[in-house]
């Protein structure tokens, strides 16, 4: 099912900023997500973030992903706090509204046990679920039969990449389930706002 996500910056501490998100999230009860994207592979640091960091050796500023309803109650929550708390009314910098993520991956294996886990892994991907650009190669080479796998011929050969995207709440647990693969790459998500 798709779910709608605000990407918000917070200003604060990140042990402060994610506490208070997942003491919300269990004390409200209700089932809603939230991702910080430092700890779930998304781009979201723009350069003046980078810059103000460095100058202020401190990383204030985190960006989270969390369904619109989730964001709604938070702000409303943040804001009766007035000033308040570690986290108060004006913790929020910025929030925008995000359509969509995605993320490119590659790979390349010499063994058909891990190619058939390659396979398995990107033959179930949900409807929602884009798969673009992806044309593997399955090379088979009968003359380099029996070679070692550290020499330059080998006799199976399975490679490709390709952009996977949609949903945020899909998109995010797919890069962390194919970058647990040890033998695929996956870039840092990127967002659609």
């Amino acid at each position: 099912m798709r779910r709608n996500y605000t990407e918000a910056i917070f200003e604060g501490d990140y042990n402060t900023v994610r506490g208070y998100i997942e003491g919300f999230v269990t004390a409200t009860g209700k089932d809603s997500s939230f991702f910080i994207c430092s700890d779930s592979g998304v781009e979201a640091v723009t350069l003046s973030e980078q810059i103000w960091e460095w100058v202020s050796l401190k990383t204030r500023l985190h960006h989270v992903l969390m369904e619109d309803e989730l964001m709604d109650r938070i702000k409303a929550a943040l804001a009766a706090s007035g000033d308040r708390g570690q986290l108060n009314r004006i913790a929020i910098r910025s929030s925008k509204t995000v359509r969509g993520a995605s993320f490119k991956f590659r790979f390349t294996t010499y063994g058909r046990k891990y190619a058939e886990e390659i396979k398995e892994l990107l033959g179930r991907l949900p409807e929602e679920i884009n798969l673009a650009d992806y044309n593997p190669v399955e090379k088979v080479d009968e003359e380099c039969r029996g070679g070692e796998l550290y020499t330059p011929c080998h006799d199976y050969v399975f490679q490709g990449a390709g952009v996977i995207s949609g949903p945020v709440n899909l998109v995010i647990p797919l890069r962390a389930a194919l970058e647990a693969h040890p033998l695929i790459e996956a870039e840092k998500v990127r967002l659609e706002h």
